[in-house]
């Protein structure tokens, strides 16, 4: 038996394919700002503790971070379900154990952030930035497992030898590169998001930026480059028919490819020449012409089995308007508690932690 005799078969939607996926790639830019801020804050947070005894005045917002990336991954990951449900939820059966402890364990991680900042200037921050790191890294190696489990069913026949909800997707050779791919991404966009906090609180009334302005694009140049290797060893690991797609077979994901190799370079020249807001722009386009290219790669392997234009319409887009006027309503009243929340003129430095 092979895996695709075991794929279901899909729901209806409301409304046009093409509306879900559009929803999904806006989502799930706002989501992977965030996620990596929170994932590559968290490894920061742990390694400079240990190092110095202490965690770092820019991982003062974890928990505010990880609470808005949590948030913001509930669109996407509901627009995946709606778009290829019938593949995910069979892949996150196969591998239930691992996908229902995400939520106890994010529970734990983001409570070790609260200790971690109400510890900011004691040695023990240094242990609970750790735990936070460790556990976050985890959901990651999760996540990543699940994203790419359900994209090729070869190993879906493995539960009837395995019903213990158990099931990883580690003979994917692609599931290493992917997942450091993502954890050096974080860590490049953190240090970009430090230096955007720092220049943030100078404009506030807060202290002088230069120096971590400069040390943060340092780092995002040099962890970007790290990530554009990653990438090519991501590329290389793929199915031969999904990377032939980018190597001419298909002309939209070479284009693609080629744009964001140049984006990439362009973006790292930005930040040699310590351009600060030329090079956060050229993150953002660089990271949605990453989304695309991403989703090729999904079509690639699901072009055998499945593509969301086969999904059967039912037209209804009462729910559809419900969903836009409240993320709108949402975004602002988000953006409002953010820029009271942040202020640095409402916030008192204590030895413990914030105020």
């Amino acid at each position: 038996m092979t895996g695709t005799e075991l794929i279901p078969h899909p729901d209806t939607l409301q409304v046009h394919w093409l509306i879900f996926e559009i929803l999904l790639i806006v989502t799930f830019v706002l989501h992977l700002l965030l996620m990596n801020v929170m994932l590559g804050g968290s490894i920061l947070a742990a390694v400079s503790g240990w190092k110095r005894g202490r965690v770092p005045e820019e991982a003062h917002e974890l928990p505010i971070t990880i609470a808005l990336a949590v948030n913001f991954g509930v669109p996407p990951l509901l627009f995946v379900q709606v778009l290829y449900g019938h593949l995910f939820y069979t892949s996150s059966v196969l591998m239930g154990a691992f996908w229902l402890s995400v939520i106890p364990v994010l529970l734990i991680a983001y409570y070790a952030a609260y200790l971690s900042v109400h510890n900011l200037k004691k040695p023990i921050s240094a242990l609970w930035s750790t735990v936070s790191a460790v556990l976050l890294l985890f959901i990651a190696f999760v996540y990543v497992n699940n994203m790419t489990l359900y994209l090729d069913q070869g190993n879906w026949p493995e539960w009837f030898d395995n019903r213990s909800g158990t099931i990883l997707n580690l003979s994917e050779p692609s599931l290493w590169p992917r997942y450091l791919h993502m954890v050096v991404g974080a860590l490049a966009v953190t240090f970009m998001s430090w230096a955007v906090w720092g220049w943030y609180r100078e404009k506030r009334g807060g202290p002088p930026a230069k120096e971590q302005i400069e040390r943060g694009l340092k780092m995002f140049w040099m962890f970007s480059a790290l990530e554009v290797l990653l990438g090519v060893a991501w590329l290389v690991t793929l199915p031969k028919d999904v990377m032939m797609l980018f190597m001419g077979k298909s002309a939209y994901a070479s284009v693609l490819l080629m744009l964001g190799v140049l984006l990439s370079l362009f973006m790292i020249m930005l930040a040699l020449m310590k351009k600060l807001w030329p090079t956060f722009i050229s993150l953002i386009v660089t990271m949605l012409v990453m989304i695309l290219l991403r989703d090729v790669v999904r079509g690639g392997y699901l072009s055998q089995v499945f593509s969301p234009g086969e999904l059967e319409v039912k037209l209804s887009i009462s729910p559809l308007i419900l969903f836009l006027v409240s993320f709108v309503v949402g975004l602002g009243v988000l953006a409002w508690m953010l820029i009271t929340a942040l202020d640095p003129r409402q916030r008192i430095d204590e030895a413990g932690g914030e105020s």
